[in-house]
C-alpha cells in the first residue's frame, strides 16, 4: 500500500490532475445535474485519505475508488473536454503503473 500511497501522492500533484484532488462542487461548478448523473462521486483526495486511515482491505480495492474517479469525470464530461482528456490519459497511466507496484 505504500508503493501506491506514494504514486498517488506524486499523482495529485501534477497539475493535470488538479480537477480530481477534490470533491466535485457542483454548485460552484455551475452543474447541477452532477449527482443525478453521477452516484458514487470520488476524488483522489478522498483516495488518500483513505489510504492515510487504512480503510482499504487490499490494494485493488483502493484502485477501484482511483478508477472511479476517472471514470467519473469520463462518464459526465464529453469526449472533447479538457477534463475528459485529463482523465483518460491519467487512468491510463494509472493503470500502467498499478500492474508494476
Amino acid at each position: 500500500m505504500d508503493a501506491l500511497e506514494h504514486y498517488l501522492e506524486a499523482l495529485v500533484s501534477k497539475p493535470e490532475a488538479l480537477p480530481f484532488t477534490a470533491p466535485v462542487d457542483a454548485l460552484a461548478l455551475g452543474i447541477p445535474d452532477y449527482f443525478a448523473i453521477i452516484a458514487h462521486p470520488m476524488d483522489l483526495g478522498t483516495v488518500l485519505r483513505r489510504i492515510r486511515k487504512q480503510e482499504y482491505a487490499s490494494p485493488t480495492e483502493c484502485a477501484k475508488d482511483v478508477r472511479l474517479v476517472f471514470r467519473n469525470a469520463m462518464t459526465y464530461n464529453t469526449p472533447n473536454s479538457a477534463v475528459y482528456q485529463q482523465a483518460r490519459a491519467l487512468h491510463n497511466d494509472f493503470d500502467t503503473k498499478f500492474q508494476n507496484l
